[in-house]
């Protein structure tokens, strides 16, 4: 069974089927996202991947939906874009 992600971004995962009827779920991870001042500086690496550049600015991390960063919602799908 795949973990839920919650919009706080914490993930979890029921522990028994008892747990599930209970709806009970146990914290394993958080998931933090990053962000730039100018995302098109980044330098492409490879295989969808980016590195830091001067002209991208430092990264900006943080949990989700604080400051500039968006929301995660379990279960959803997410319309590609291209730098």
């Amino acid at each position: 069974m795949a973990p839920d992600i919650c919009p706080d971004s914490r993930w979890a995962r029921t522990a028994s089927s008892r747990a599930l009827q209970q709806r009970q779920t146990r914290k394993q991870g958080e998931v933090v996202l990053t962000t730039f001042n100018n995302p098109t500086g980044l330098q492409p690496l490879g295989a969808n991947a980016f590195g830091e550049t001067a002209k991208s600015g430092a990264a900006v991390v943080g949990a989700p939906g604080t400051g500039s960063l968006g929301v995660l919602q379990s279960g959803a799908l997410e319309v590609p874009t291209s730098i």
